[in-house]
């Protein structure tokens, strides 16, 4: 296959991907999992976004259902729900050496 260049994995600003999620543990699970680069209108700062998508059924057909959480967010919730070394009990520098106890 000469000649072909590999897929990019590019997302650009405003605008995302989702692909089929395989790891579907329930019915509220999303049907599909991706990612979106969102530009801030006040800013100009470009934000990475994870997304879930949800195929949906109403009175008007079929639609699709979109949530966006900032990447960062769910990255710092992460770090928070992983289990902490305890940090080493330190001495207390008020207490006497007991080599110096007479007895």
């Amino acid at each position: 296959m000469a000649g072909q260049q590999p897929m990019q994995k590019a997302v650009w600003s405003n605008s995302g991907r989702a692909f089929k999620n395989s790891d579907k543990r329930s019915d509220k699970s999303p049907d599909m999992k991706g990612d979106a680069k969102i530009t801030c209108p006040l800013c100009g700062e470009e934000h990475d976004h994870y997304v879930s998508v949800w195929n949906k059924v109403g009175a008007r057909g079929p639609w699709l259902a979109f949530t966006y959480k900032p990447r960062q967010a769910r990255e710092e919730q992460q770090q928070e729900q992983a289990p902490q070394e305890p940090e080493p009990e330190q001495q207390s520098t008020t207490a006497q050496d007991d080599s110096s106890m007479p007895f």
